[in-house]
Parts: structure tokens; sequence; C-alpha cells
């Protein structure tokens, strides 16, 4: 298989499409902004239900017990630091190391408010 320009083909045959190269954040980013996709709905899609489907419940939400896998997106929804198993493993801004290693498994990051996504509720659109 060969990717080029973002297109993945058989190698040998570039007219042979060999799958996708549509990473998550993207696939998120475009079910919002393309298919104007509620945020919390895009963000369920990639996470919460598809755990479900695998029978996946340390996965895809973050509560006690869970696994504490995460991404943290601007508010462009471009990955800014990601998180896995609680460990930072992703973070070239420092955002995350600026609040401190505690941080990350602090009861308020492992135990929410909103301690599953079929909890939360769709934040208001910023104006």
């Amino acid at each position: 298989m060969l990717v080029t320009d973002g297109r993945a083909v058989l190698a040998g045959d570039a007219e042979t499409v060999a799958g996708s190269v549509l990473t998550m954040d993207k696939a998120v980013e475009l079910a919002v902004k393309v298919a104007n996709v509620p945020l919390l709905t895009a963000l369920k899609a990639a996470s919460l239900h598809p755990a479900k489907v695998l029978g996946e419940h340390r996965k895809g939400r973050l509560s006690p017990g869970a696994d504490a896998d995460l991404v943290v997106l601007d508010r462009q929804l471009g990955v800014v630091a990601t998180v896995v198993g609680g460990h930072v493993v992703y973070d070239p801004t420092g955002l995350l190391s600026s609040l401190g290693a505690h941080a990350v498994s602090s009861p308020a990051v492992s135990s929410p408010a909103v301690s599953s996504p079929d909890e939360a509720v769709e934040p208001a659109p910023t104006p």
C-alpha cells in the first residue's frame, strides 16, 4: 500500500484504493464542521459508541475504573495533548505539564461531575 497526497492505493496499481487515511480527530472535525453534527454527538460517535459495541467498558468514558485515555482538543478541534492510561504521552505545548503531573490522576479528572458521556449535555455555542 502507498499513501500519496492523502490517498491510500495498492502498490503497483495507483487506481485501486487500498483503504482510508482518515484519522479519528479529522473525522470528528469533519463531522462537526462539514456535516454540522453537534460536537458532543461526534465525540460520542468517536469514543463511547465504538467502545460499547466492542464491550469495552473501560474505554470511551472518564469514570472511576476506566482507563483514563483522553485527547485534549483546541477550539478548532486540533489535537493539543493525549493521555493514555492516565499518563501524558503527547503534550508538545506543555499544556498538561503546566498543570502539574498530579492533575491527570486527580479525583477531579478521574471522577468528573459528569461521569459518563451518556450524562453530558451539549455545550452552548460560542458567540
